[in-house]
């Protein structure tokens, strides 16, 4: 599991992101990553998720859920794209605990 993903792993474009990792370990970046967003966010205060850095820009606050975008030439919304990430999860552990352990 460990070590960076090469080039023919993923689309140029993702690299942006996989690039900003800065270990070998996406997994133990995850996890910090939880506990870091969570104190991030229970700092927020009801004004300050109001603020928008530009006029064109979006607020912290629930509406962008329904924003959408494109990846993989399909159209999602940011809240379709949160319950994939979760459901993706939920099939793989189900998968490990059915066929694996």
């Amino acid at each position: 599991m460990l070590g960076r993903p090469e080039p023919t792993e993923a689309a140029p474009y993702y690299f942006t992101y996989i690039n900003q990792v800065e270990s070998d370990n996406a997994l133990a970046v995850i996890e910090r990553q939880l506990e870091d967003v969570l104190s991030l966010c229970a700092g927020i205060s009801e004004e300050k998720s109001l603020h928008r850095y530009a006029p064109d820009k979006w607020s912290i606050r629930p509406e962008a859920w329904l924003r959408t975008g494109i990846a993989s030439n399909n159209q999602f919304s940011v809240r379709a794209m949160a319950f994939i990430t979760a459901g993706h999860v939920t099939h793989h552990v189900k998968i490990l605990q059915e066929r694996y352990l």
